[in-house]
């Protein structure tokens, strides 16, 4: 427009000012925190479990302390000082099932799962008996055997413990126990003891006659 103004002899109209843009101020934009995991009421964080997959065989003794995920075969005596989870795939025929929790979502045959928590899924095949303090069963799962409830439930490993914490008498120094020092000491072994020497004594002294 101003172009033609000037070209027919018209003023030129006044433009308003530039407009002038200050540089945006960069804001430094702090870091995300790496994720910590989260923890329990006990303050430790979770553990991951075990697990015999899907296709796996095991048999024999499956013992210790943590978290165990069954999806494949498992044969002997299972004892877990913690949670025992048979996956809807698992199979598990064992001699015992003992456990501080115990969830079955597949096949388990065995005499006993002694276990404070006994949880059974819709999916649950259970054949045995159950000890528990508590039990949970869905609509739908199957069990085969009788439930006993108890208060207080002890197991195996807690019996180990009592019993590792005593132990037999220490051997002494001289090469016996406090039992073989008593009996060396007592009054019917000085007896054998002075009458071993007298015999002694006194086939020395028939032998120097003889000389």
């Amino acid at each position: 427009m101003s172009f033609w103004r000037r070209f027919r002899g018209e003023e030129e109209e006044e433009l308003p000012p530039p407009v002038v843009r200050r540089p945006r101020t960069e804001v430094e934009v702090p870091s995300p925190k790496p994720e910590v995991p989260t923890r329990g009421k006990t303050g430790k964080a979770a553990e991951e479990a075990s697990l015999l997959g899907t296709g796996l065989h095991w048999e024999g003794a499956l013992s210790g302390r943590g978290k165990v995920r069954i999806e494949g075969s498992f044969k002997g005596v299972l004892r877990v000082k913690g949670e025992v989870v048979v996956g809807p795939n698992g199979r598990v025929e064992a001699e015992e099932v003992e456990a501080l929790t115990v969830i079955v979502e597949g096949y388990v045959q065995t005499p006993v799962v002694r276990a404070r928590h006994v949880v059974l899924k819709r999916t649950c095949h259970l054949i045995g008996n159950i000890v528990t303090t508590t039990l949970e069963a869905e609509s739908g799962s199957y069990l085969k055997g009788q439930v006993q409830m108890e208060e207080n439930l002890r197991f195996s490993w807690e019996a180990s413990e009592e019993t590792g914490m005593g132990g037999a008498p220490s051997p002494s120094s001289e090469g016996g126990t406090s039992a073989h020092r008593e009996e060396a000491g007592s009054p019917e072994a000085q007896e054998g003891k002075q009458a071993e020497e007298s015999a002694m004594a006194s086939s020395a002294q028939a032998d120097a006659n003889l000389l």
